[in-house]
């Protein structure tokens, strides 16, 4: 989860405020907890004020709560109450709020898969073998045969290079 502050780093510190029967959470990396810390020592009044600029600010940023989909007329409060989306031209509606909803939950909006880092170049490889054969391919078809010649020398050294 990223810092809600901040946005840059890793949330490390939970702050929970207790606000009538609302419980709001605020999540901080050390270093804007520090800063928080220090608020919180000085005045009291000046911490509140601090939570309250967050969630303002977090509220602007969602001023789509009155947007609707054009084609099935669904609202971001029907999507918050049954976690669905109404049809496809949801997703770019509601575009900015799905994706800070992703990247509070996942810290990061891309997907970056499931493998291991330490296969990348092995998986580079073998795509740029499985590249390099298809052009071998058309290369023979089209009898552009120096071209040909090159590309299998290519993919010979690829596949001695590698535990291909």
């Amino acid at each position: 989860m990223m810092c809600d502050k901040c946005n840059e780093r890793a949330a490390t510190v939970v702050i929970t405020q207790i606000v009538g029967d609302k419980n709001i959470k605020l999540y901080l990396c050390e270093k804007c907890s520090s800063e928080t810390e220090g608020l919180m020592r000085e005045d009291h009044n000046s911490f509140e004020h601090f939570l309250s600029g967050l969630i303002n600010v977090k509220s602007t940023n969602f001023k789509n709560d009155l947007l609707k989909c054009e084609k099935c007329g669904m609202t971001i409060e029907s999507f918050r109450k049954n976690s669905k989306v109404g049809c496809a031209n949801c997703y770019s509606t509601f575009n900015n709020y799905f994706e800070s909803l992703i990247k509070r939950i996942h810290s990061n909006t891309e997907h970056t898969g499931k493998r291991p880092s330490k296969l990348d170049g092995e998986i580079k490889t073998i795509q740029r073998i499985d590249t390099l054969q298809n052009n071998l391919k058309k290369a023979i078809a089209s009898e552009e045969y120096e071209l040909a010649a090159q590309l299998r020398d290519e993919i010979r050294s690829l596949k001695q290079g590698g535990i291909l």
